[in-house]
C-alpha cells in the first residue's frame, strides 16, 4: 500500500472518529436529558392531576356529608351546586392525566379509578335523592300530625334507608381515595426509576464515549505506527541523512559511509549505495 493511500486512511480514520464521538455524544446527551426530564413533562404533572382528584374527590366526600345533615331543600339544592363544581373538577383532573399515561400498568390503575368513580358517583346521586326524600317525609309526617286520621310514615325506614346508602358510599369512596393514592405511588416509583436511569445512563455514556475513543485512538496509533515503519523501510535511513548524502553527491563528494539494514534491497538508502559503488 502506498504512503499516501496510507496516510488518506489515517486522515479519515481520525475524521470518522471524530465525527461518531460527536455523535455519541449527542445521543448520550440527549438521552440523559430525557430521562431526568421526565419529571417536569411527566411526573409533575401526573402526580398534581392526581392530587388535585383527590383533593376535589375529598372535597365532594364532605358535601355529601352535608348534604344529608341539612335539614332544609334550599340549603341542600345549594349543597348539591357545590358537589357538581367539585365532581366537574375531579373529572376534568382525570382527563388532563389522561394524557401523562406512559404504560400498560399506568393505563390499568387509570381505567380502575375511572370505574370505581362512576360506582361513587351512582351512590352518591342515591345518597342525595335519599336525602332530599327525607325532608319530604319529614314534613309529610308533620302534616299528617295536624290530621290525626292519616297514619304517619314510618320515619325510621327512611333513617334507615339513607344511612344504609351513605355507608355505602363511604365505603365506595375510601376504595377511590385508596386507588388514587396507589396510582400516585406508582407515578413517585417512575420518577425514581427514570432519576436512576439517568445516572445509569450518564455512567454508560462516560464509559463507552472512553472505550470508543480508546478504540479510535488505537487504531489510529497503529496505522500511524505502520505507515511510518512503512515510510521508513522505503527511505532506508532518516530523511535528514539521504538529503545529506544527496548534497553530498551533488558537491561530488562520493567517498560518504552510511550504512544499510542487513536485507534492505530496495530502499532509497539501497539505490544511493549501489549508485555510490557504480560511480566510484
Amino acid at each position: 500500500m502506498k504512503i499516501a493511500t496510507r496516510i488518506k486512511i489515517l486522515a479519515i480514520i481520525n475524521a470518522l472518529g471524530i465525527i461518531s464521538l460527536i455523535l455519541l455524544s449527542q445521543y448520550s446527551a440527549n438521552r440523559v436529558f430525557n430521562q431526568v426530564n421526565f419529571a417536569n413533562i411527566n411526573s409533575i404533572p401526573a402526580m398534581s392531576a392526581l392530587a388535585e382528584a383527590n383533593e376535589y374527590f375529598l372535597r365532594m366526600r364532605i358535601s355529601l356529608q352535608r348534604h344529608v345533615i341539612l335539614t332544609n331543600l334550599e340549603d341542600k339544592a345549594k349543597e348539591e351546586a357545590s358537589i357538581a363544581t367539585k365532581k366537574e373538577k375531579v373529572d376534568k383532573a382525570l382527563v388532563s392525566y389522561k394524557s401523562t399515561i406512559v404504560d400498560e400498568k399506568d393505563k390499568a390503575l387509570y381505567d380502575v379509578e375511572v370505574s370505581k368513580l362512576a360506582l361513587y358517583y351512582d351512590a352518591m346521586q342515591n345518597v342525595i335523592a335519599l336525602s332530599r326524600n327525607h325532608i319530604n317525609v319529614e314534613k309529610e309526617n308533620s302534616q299528617l300530625k295536624k290530621d290525626s286520621s292519616q297514619p304517619a310514615a314510618d320515619k325510621s325506614l327512611e333513617d334507615n334507608r339513607l344511612s344504609s346508602a351513605l355507608e355505602s358510599a363511604d365505603k365506595l369512596g375510601r376504595d377511590v381515595t385508596k386507588a388514587l393514592d396507589e396510582h400516585a405511588e406508582y407515578n413517585q416509583q417512575l420518577a425514581t426509576q427514570n432519576a436512576a436511569l439517568a445516572i445509569s445512563s450518564k455512567n454508560t455514556a462516560a464509559i463507552t464515549s472512553g472505550l470508543f475513543g480508546l478504540v479510535i485512538l488505537v487504531a489510529v496509533i497503529s496505522i500511524l505506527g505502520l505507515t511510518l515503519r512503512a515510510l521508513m523501510r522505503q527511505l532506508g535511513a532518516e530523511p535528514s541523512e539521504l538529503a545529506k548524502l544527496a548534497s553530498n553527491f551533488a558537491d561530488g563528494d562520493l567517498k560518504q559511509k552510511f550504512t544499510v539494514a542487513e536485507g534492505d534491497k530496495t530502499s532509497v538508502a539501497y539505490s544511493i549505495k549501489v549508485l555510490q559503488r557504480t560511480l566510484d
